[in-house]
């Protein structure tokens, strides 16, 4: 057995977030308890024969406990340990410290979905929290509860965003031709929200709303399919919307079903860094300029 260990507070964090917020904040009450919360916690031989594993239990293994409690995806997550104290105060993080990489928070799921040992040591960990912060948000009953939703948070972060960037590619490329395929419901789902922050909300419409934006793509593709217009396929944007259709649907007859369970989070996409958040906003006064023809 050994002991999971976690580093002192760091000095910066912990003077910038007893200025920002009050000493009852839950986080700043994680970091308060960071080594109680951990210290007997005892990670056995299998665990630590997963070297990625047994190096993610700090901090990741709490991130992934709040990204669940905060509705976030693998994505907002990263942006969301990047430019928050008080998440840095709850991990003993430095005011500096540079993120998590998504792919990194989605290893660690699929390493203790299939370990049973680190699952029995993660539920407890979950436990502890609870009792520490309690159920003021959403938190999770089990284990697999919380990796079900994280990964069907990505499923549908990801499916929003390739669908946004298809249409921002046809608007470009073919404005007139959108004109006379968009659905009325595009401009206020796809243009009218914050460039990264498209989710809100109680997790229990997840399901539905990715199957709703699975319904947007299908008619996009079928519309593309029966345009005539060969060079569109080339566009990059498109065949992305093809793809990560593909993967998370099947077509029965009429109707869409989701496939199984994948969790995949897209290096390439959701970049949140200054530049492409204003060629973002940018993008969507464009958009939004063509979808309004679509409503005259």
């Amino acid at each position: 057995m050994q002991l999971i260990q976690c580093p002192p507070l760091p000095s910066d964090t912990a003077h910038a977030a007893k200025l920002a917020f009050e000493k009852e904040h839950p986080y700043l009450q994680i970091g308060n308890q960071l080594n109680s919360l951990l210290i007997d916690l005892q990670l056995s031989k299998p665990i630590l024969d997963d070297e990625i594993l047994f190096a993610s239990f700090w901090p990741i293994a709490i991130m992934t406990i709040l990204q669940f409690r905060e509705n976030l995806g693998d994505q907002r997550a990263d942006a969301a340990i990047r430019t928050r104290v008080d998440l840095k105060y709850a991990l003993h993080l430095p005011l500096n410290f540079p993120g998590f990489a998504p792919l990194a928070l989605c290893q660690f799921r699929q390493r203790l979905a299939n370990n049973q040992d680190a699952q029995f040591v993660f539920l407890e960990l979950i436990n502890r929290l609870k009792e520490l912060i309690g159920n003021d948000q959403q938190q999770p009953e089990d284990t697999n509860q919380l990796l079900i939703t994280i990964c069907n948070l990505n499923r549908l972060e990801t499916m929003f965003e390739s669908m946004s960037h298809a249409i921002e590619a046809l608007a470009t490329n073919y404005p007139e031709w959108l004109v006379g395929v968009a659905q009325p419901h595009w401009r206020k789902r796809y243009n009218d929200k914050p460039c990264f922050q498209p989710f809100r909300g109680s997790l229990s419409i997840t399901d539905e709303l990715l199957e709703s934006i699975g319904e947007d793509g299908q008619h996009l593709l079928s519309e593309i399919d029966n345009s005539g217009i060969s060079d569109i396929e080339y566009l990059s944007d498109i065949r992305s919307l093809r793809q990560e259709w593909q993967s998370q649907f099947d077509k029965e007859h009429s109707n869409l079903r989701l496939r199984g369970l994948i969790c995949y989070p897209r290096n390439e996409c959701l970049k949140t860094n200054q530049e492409s958040i204003y060629a973002c906003s940018t993008r969507n006064k464009e958009v939004n300029a063509i979808l309004k023809r679509k409503q005259a």
